[in-house]
């Protein structure tokens, strides 16, 4: 039998593939801190939702890196909306399949990002 046809269904059956990872997002400067998880699609566009205990909850899309070999890194960038009018960006940089960290602003204040085992580590 041909290699490509029994590649095929491998590969289209990961295309509902997903990932979730703990997400822990703060800003230093005031304390606040927003917890939930980003889900990672393997195609098409991936999403996160962080809530803080006031109620106020932020979201964002990003495209997922696909990573085959696990020792390497991976970075994203997005943007992010909240219920309470406040938007963002971020970028992060991955540690592999692990787990990773970045930095962004909300409203224009410096927020600090967590995902993966970096966010277990941090007791999220």
């Amino acid at each position: 039998m041909n290699k490509k046809f029994l590649l095929l269904p491998t590969i289209l059956s990961l295309v509902g593939c997903s990932t979730s990872y703990p997400l822990y997002v703060k800003n230093p400067s005031t304390e606040e801190v927003f917890i939930g998880k980003a889900t990672s699609q393997l195609l098409g566009k991936s999403d996160f939702l962080v809530s803080n205990p006031d109620g106020v909850i932020c979201t964002g899309k990003y495209d997922a890196t696909v990573i085959l070999n696990a020792m390497e890194g991976t970075s994203n960038a997005g943007t992010m909306n909240c219920t309470d009018g406040r938007t963002g960006t971020w970028v992060v940089s991955g540690a592999g399949i692990s787990g990773g960290q970045g930095v962004g602003k909300l409203d224009g204040k410096k927020i600090i990002i967590m995902y993966g085992s970096m966010a277990r580590v941090s007791g999220f």
